[in-house]
């Protein structure tokens, strides 16, 4: 899931719009190994500032990768450090970067931690990962169910089906009668190319853009800017992955 953050990411940058990627998946973030990419900072160097943010130090503090463009804050370097991310941190980091970027995508961990509410309750949109697996329905459909004890509006949860497959007998439709929510879209499967892609640590939205996989992401994106761009919305704008 957090090769789909990535190449939605990349697929959202045109013209001149700035996007930054943070990855809060505190634990085990592996945004920048996926791009080739050994960060100096990470969070947690900004954690220490949180109260003083400006845009110099934010910048300072995250990793341009030249060959996308993107502004990348990564997840702490050591597992140990996670516990140094607070909810309260995360919501304030991300308020501040709103007014930096066009668009924010922020990777999160399959654990409901506080950092992964803190992204959930402060995004405009949270796309919301499935496969065609039972298992994996189950706890869309228990996710969902705990959005409401969050008080997460459901309207702003787009449900995507990662990784489809034809072949299986488990159909967007039928997704979507179990968990009581409309599926958004489809990311066809396509182990190799998303292999390759990240044993190389180049996007395949860079280095495959030609393939159906590549261009199902590309579709997602320009579906959503359409969704962000309407009078409703906010003028700056965050999307959030969870797994």
């Amino acid at each position: 899931v957090t090769t789909l953050a990535i190449n939605l990411a990349i697929s959202l940058r045109g013209g001149e719009s700035e996007i930054g990627l943070v990855d809060t998946s505190v634990q085990f973030g592996d945004v920048p190994i996926l791009l080739n990419e050994l960060p100096s900072y990470s969070m947690i160097d900004l954690i220490s500032r949180v109260h003083v943010l400006d845009p110099r130090i934010v910048e300072g503090v995250m990793l341009l990768h030249k060959s996308s463009g993107l502004y990348i804050l990564a997840a702490p370097p050591k597992p140990e450090l996670a516990e140094e991310v607070v909810g309260r941190d995360i919501s304030q980091i991300l308020e501040f970067m709103r007014n930096m970027f066009s668009y924010i995508i922020v990777n999160t961990s399959s654990y409901i931690t506080d950092p992964c509410v803190a992204a959930l309750d402060s995004g405009d949109v949270v796309i919301l990962n499935t496969t065609q697996e039972v298992s994996a329905v189950r706890n869309t459909r228990l996710f969902l169910e705990l959005c409401d004890g969050l008080g997460i509006q459901k309207d702003k949860i787009f449900l995507i089906l990662n990784r489809y497959d034809e072949k299986i007998k488990i159909t967007p439709e039928q997704v979507s009668e179990s968990v009581n929510h409309p599926v958004y879209a489809s990311i066809p499967f396509d182990e190799k190319t998303a292999l390759e892609a990240a044993n190389l640590g180049v996007p395949f939205t860079l280095q495959a853009k030609n393939t159906e996989l590549a261009q199902s992401v590309k579709s997602l994106g320009d579906r959503l800017c359409e969704e962000l761009s309407k009078p409703d919305s906010m003028s700056r704008k965050r999307i959030f992955s969870p797994r």
